[in-house]
């Protein structure tokens, strides 16, 4: 037995049993709240029952307006289905937002890219908030000898396609404007269900671009 993060973690001989770790809570420790549904679900359809994910800002952003089609992450997933696209509550550091005046700048210059993406771009981001619903197809590793997507110039502005790295593919994406505020978490997360109410209230009006 022993102790991690807290808890002590006692390995079961049975690897059979289904469960490789038994949980056992110290004495006098309270029982932490369940923020994820106890079961794992790799698709879903609706948005009432869609994660989450948080993005710094103007990646965000560039999601929402279908500037960036790939969002690139350490970790695969399995998961397939309607996702939620959430801005994080602040910048992650100065650097970010000089990347956000270069890029809009860049961006302005491409042919690809419409007036009104530019200057919705351009504006100032939204924090903490969930700016569009996506739909998440595939997830692509990314390796020197393996898959290489067909990138255009501006995907590769918004993402980090080193080997190693994974990239969630997300198509069929709805801007929310207004966006709808909400904190956010790490990894997949669920928001409350006033957000998603609202959510789907806002998806019988979709925005336009």
């Amino acid at each position: 037995m022993r102790l991690v993060g807290g808890w002590m973690i006692r390995r079961l001989r049975n690897r059979g049993s289904g469960a490789e770790n038994q949980r056992v809570r110290p004495k006098g420790s309270r029982k932490r709240r369940r923020t994820m549904p106890r079961k794992r679900v790799d698709r879903v359809d609706q948005v009432d029952e869609a994660p989450a994910i948080s993005l710094w800002q103007p990646w965000a952003t560039a999601v929402s307006l279908r500037l960036k089609r790939f969002e690139t992450r350490r970790r695969p997933t399995k998961y397939r289905g309607k996702i939620l696209i959430h801005a994080a509550k602040r910048w992650n550091s100065e650097d970010q937002g000089d990347f956000w005046v270069r890029a809009t700048n860049t961006i302005r210059l491409m042919d690809e890219v419409t007036n009104e993406q530019t200057y919705l771009f351009g504006r100032c981001p939204v924090f903490g908030a969930i700016v569009a619903v996506a739909d998440l197809v595939e997830c692509w590793p990314m390796s020197t000898s393996g898959l290489q997507l067909d990138l255009t110039p501006l995907e590769r502005i918004f993402g980090d396609f080193s080997p190693g790295r994974y990239a969630y593919q997300l198509e069929n994406i709805i801007r929310l404007s207004p966006a709808i505020a909400c904190d956010g978490k790490q990894g997949f997360w669920y928001p409350p269900s006033e957000v998603v109410n609202e959510i789907r209230d806002r998806m019988t009006r979709p925005v336009a671009i």
